[in-house]
């Protein structure tokens, strides 16, 4: 199972009672702030200044502590005069959907941001462009959900790199895949569609932390293998990266070759920074 465990002090900084170093310390406590979440905090200070009791004792604590103006924080979650009129999609529908419920709600929300954005693209527009770039294009990349969106190409999960190929002629597809067994713990493996057939790995087992960067992620491993010339070894670095990614807070999966090694070899513990 890919699991980054933060151990011991980094290139020989002091350490703190944790066990980390000072800044790995102070980075395990604020990793929540960092700014992918930044309006995410904003509406729920919002609610806290409305109700504090609608909100988690923990949360109660940390917005309490910072001592802010209940005026200043309702100014600040309504945004300058000049910003564009407010979505269809309600502040508390995207927070109903950030803490439960998401599969439900992702359908709806993507619906109403696609149609009220300014020059959104659609659907359509984006598949005449791709399907224009496609006689280019060696190897194709794409998830279930955007196959369905965007190539309108309809198929269960696993069949998705067949049909997309029989679709587009795109020599090689791949299909990042993922079993969520649990809310916290899942497993990332990956479909390949060549003019041999398909491919299918075993996969990377996760502890969920973060998803966000998890599909960048397992592009860079893919490609880090392709260009190996070995489609095994790219679809075992893209689920090991990605399943990797899960574990770690923030946007990127900051990560050496070693590191990667020790995923493939599933002894990935004790990493230090």
């Amino acid at each position: 199972m890919a699991r980054r465990e933060w151990n011991g002090t980094a290139n020989g900084s002091g350490g703190s009672p944790g066990g980390r170093s000072a800044p790995n310390a102070a980075f395990a406590r604020t990793s929540f702030l960092f700014g992918a979440n930044a309006a995410y905090i904003e509406q729920l200070e919002e609610n806290y200044s409305r109700d504090p009791s609608a909100l988690d004792q923990d949360w109660r604590d940390f917005f309490a502590s910072l001592k802010d103006d209940s005026a200043a924080v309702a100014k600040l979650a309504r945004g300058p005069g000049w910003k564009p009129p407010a979505r269809a999609v309600a502040a508390d529908e995207l927070l109903a959907a950030l803490d439960s419920g998401w599969r439900e709600a992702h359908a709806g929300i993507s619906a109403k941001l696609t149609a009220q954005a300014p020059g959104a693209v659609t659907p359509e527009e984006a598949r005449a462009v791709i399907e224009a770039l496609l006689p280019l294009v060696h190897l194709l990349i794409v998830s279930p959900a955007d196959a369905r969106t965007v190539l309108d190409v309809h198929a269960e999960d696993i069949a998705v790199a067949q049909a997309v190929r029989q679709r587009t002629g795109v020599p090689i597809v791949a299909t990042p895949l993922r079993d969520q067994q649990t809310a916290t713990a899942g497993r990332r493996y990956s479909a390949v569609v060549t003019a041999d057939g398909l491919m299918q790995s075993e996969g990377c087992l996760f502890e969920v932390v973060d998803p966000i960067g998890s599909g960048d992620a397992y592009d860079a491993g893919f490609l880090y293998g392709y260009l190996q010339g070995d489609l095994a070894l790219a679809m075992r670095c893209a689920d090991a990266l990605s399943a990797l990614k899960h574990t770690v807070p923030g946007d990127v999966l900051w990560t050496t070759a070693d590191e990667l090694q020790q995923v493939l070899q599933g002894a990935l513990r004790g990493i230090v920074r």
